[in-house]
């Protein structure tokens, strides 16, 4: 049996004994489709009820500043392997992100943002004076992680012509994130950025409104800003060039349409890591929102990818859905259908590309079961079906649940990769449990659970259930 970190049982426990809190009604809102809205919000807190850290945060006018922290431990059990008898099966750390920022605005139409983001790990599993004897999965049991500067930009309002530009490394969430929401997926959520320029045109007679992005990403995060200790760290396993257009339509009453084209260059930088791609890649989409009534909403986004990749013509398609049903009672519940589709083939080089999404869309574990098959969170191949639901006790207390069958459109059945002989097109049975308790504004904890039966897609020798938990306790100043 796989151990249960001290952090996760010890989070669990506060979250239960935690005291209730008046309920309160709401309308229905479009939910994120991540099984972690938190993600979605890293940079600067919106505005909370005033309280006594205001006037230490907004000392003058025009300058406001913040920090947070955030304690992990993180626990995985044959997440990578599927086998729990080869070295590498068990991970378990503790992970310590401290970020500050702030911003200037000498004028309404004018601001000048940073922030200053760090993370240091502690290994409990694997360290490198365990017994295990792969030495590609010994790790230092302190590991003291980097310094970045993840913002440093300007942002200009033009009214004139309703458009406003930010220049600089910022953030960049498109819709859902499906595509487009993380620069930097070698650092594993510690930050998202881009280094790019975006400008946004507000069409008010129209109800549109238009996004220009031109985004120039290196592999390390000196090349345009200097970083603390280990400068040579990849973020990401290419040199990466892209432009965005982004259209969002609100003409039709409830309905949103969102058209877009993405362009993205890859350039392999086989010196820093293996795995990178020599790319080109464009891909066409649309992205449709639907309040159906005051309980039933629903969305889908459809891609359409063609270009090149290693050598390779590409030729691929994908599809994301959900349909959400909120009770609008005083539990709030909520239920969900989710469905999604990212076509494969026998050549991965032909598989639909996430792009610059790379994150945990619907699972924290099983972007990791990536890592042999493309790469960590290099999620494609794909087709899965589930349904979710979503029930908030108290204000402060919310408890989700998510159940994904998991299927491969094709197996490559490939003789030279280790756990890919399989025969079958399933991928397997997951499940999530989350539970999420907010104490006030400025402290919040949860509990977070997976557990995957691998099905036919892999070998025998690949089926062991695999195990990931996760222990969070965030402090917002």
């Amino acid at each position: 049996m796989p151990k249960i970190p001290s952090l996760a049982i010890g989070c669990l426990c506060a979250l239960a004994a935690a005291s209730a809190a008046r309920t309160v009604r709401a309308e229905f809102q479009a939910p994120p489709l991540t099984l972690n809205p938190s993600v979605l919000t890293l940079d600067a807190p919106a505005a909370q009820p005033t309280d006594w850290t205001d006037a230490i945060k907004n000392p003058v006018k025009g300058f406001t500043w913040g920090a947070d922290a955030r304690l992990r431990n993180e626990y995985g059990h044959n997440f990578i392997t599927l086998n729990e008898h080869i070295p590498g099966h068990e991970w378990d750390f503790f992970r310590y992100r401290t970020r500050v920022w702030a911003s200037i605005s000498p004028c309404a139409d004018f601001s000048v943002n940073a922030r200053l983001t760090w993370e240091g790990r502690h290994y409990q599993n694997p360290q490198i004076n365990d017994e295990h004897s792969d030495p590609r999965f010994y790790k230092p049991e302190w590991d003291n992680g980097q310094g970045i500067i993840d913002t440093l930009n300007f942002k200009a309002t033009i009214p004139q012509i309703a458009t406003t530009f930010t220049v600089g490394r910022q953030d960049i969430i498109l819709g859902d994130g499906w595509l487009v929401l993380d620069g930097t997926p070698g650092d594993a959520s510690t930050t998202l950025y881009f280094d790019a320029i975006r400008s946004s045109t507000e069409l008010k007679d129209f109800q549109t409104t238009v996004d220009l992005m031109y985004i120039n990403q290196n592999a390390t995060p000196d090349v345009w800003y200097p970083t603390i200790s280990d400068t040579d760290r990849a973020m990401i396993e290419n040199n990466e060039r892209g432009a965005i257009v982004w259209i969002t339509n609100k003409t039709i009453k409830n309905l949103e349409i969102d058209p877009y084209f993405i362009y993205k260059h890859d350039d392999n930088m086989a010196a820093l890591s293996k795995g990178g791609d020599n790319a080109d890649i464009y891909t066409f989409g649309t992205r449709l929102v639907e309040n159906f009534s005051p309980n039933l909403m629903g969305r889908v986004e459809f891609a359409g990818q063609f270009g090149e990749k290693n050598g390779t013509g590409l030729g691929a398609f994908g599809v994301l859905s959900r349909l959400d049903y909120s009770f609008n009672d005083a539990l709030k519940n909520e239920l969900r259908l989710n469905f999604e589709y990212l076509s494969g083939d026998d050549n991965k080089d032909r598989n639909f590309d996430p792009l610059w999404g790379r994150w945990p869309q619907f699972s924290e574990l099983y972007i990791y079961s990536y890592a042999k098959e493309t790469r960590i969170a290099n999620t494609t191949n794909l087709l899965r079906i589930g349904p979710g639901y979503l029930v908030r006790p108290t204000s402060q207390l919310e408890f989700e649940f998510d159940y994904n069958a998991l299927f491969a459109p094709d197996n490559p059945a490939n003789p030279a990769v280790a756990g890919f002989t399989g025969d079958g097109n399933f991928r397997g049975h997951l499940f999530s449990f989350i539970t999420r308790y907010k104490f006030n504004s400025h402290l919040s904890a949860h509990f977070w659970s997976e557990f995957l039966l691998p099905g036919d897609f892999y070998p025998e020798a690949n089926r062991d259930t695999a195990v990931y938990l996760r222990g969070e306790v965030a402090l917002t100043f």
